[in-house]
């Protein structure tokens, strides 16, 4: 699947019929129109051939893994201490996951993963420019994005700024 759809973006981009598509159908798709949004982050990925930086998923899976260490330490912890029971277990351990919601509603997420992303392309690696392009960001979280301005990639740089005045 994933290698059609690189060939239909390679398609896309080349003008020509890679996906086996006429040369009319390519030139009338709608996301040409769109400069930044969608190509940058296609363009970067076949450059690269390996996205990075951080998305909200990627936290929620950090989170995850850390409530499973957070449930295992209990689990030690119930078992170094005998005198604590199983039902002092099961409460501290629906404690953990709810800790975790917490801190991904209180917290500015957005924020910190598009913090993380521009800190990894002002230090010379792309990847990251995919996950701005491809995912929804806050409202809250664009002013971290304007140290992209003067990014060295003038694509990024171009994509940045029509991003922000739209």
């Amino acid at each position: 699947m994933a290698k059609v759809m690189l060939s239909f973006e390679q398609g896309l981009f080349s003008g020509g019929d890679a996906a086996g598509l006429p040369q009319h159908h390519c030139q009338k798709m709608p996301c040409q129109s769109r400069v930044f949004p969608k190509t940058l982050g296609r363009l970067v990925y076949r450059r690269n051939s390996k996205p990075g930086g951080a998305t909200r998923m990627r936290v929620v899976g950090l989170l995850g893994i850390s409530s499973v260490i957070g449930g295992f330490v209990l689990v030690l912890w119930k078992i170094a201490r005998r005198r604590r029971s199983f039902p002092w277990l099961i409460r501290h351990q629906l404690i953990v996951p709810f800790c975790a919601i917490y801190f991904y509603v209180m917290a500015p997420i957005d924020t910190l993963v598009h913090g993380y992303n521009v800190h990894q392309i002002l230090n010379g690696r792309p990847e990251p420019s995919v996950q701005i392009s491809e995912h929804p960001i806050d409202d809250t979280a664009l002013p971290v994005l304007i140290p992209l301005l003067d990014a060295q990639d003038a694509t990024i740089r171009e994509g940045i700024r029509a991003m922000l005045s739209s």
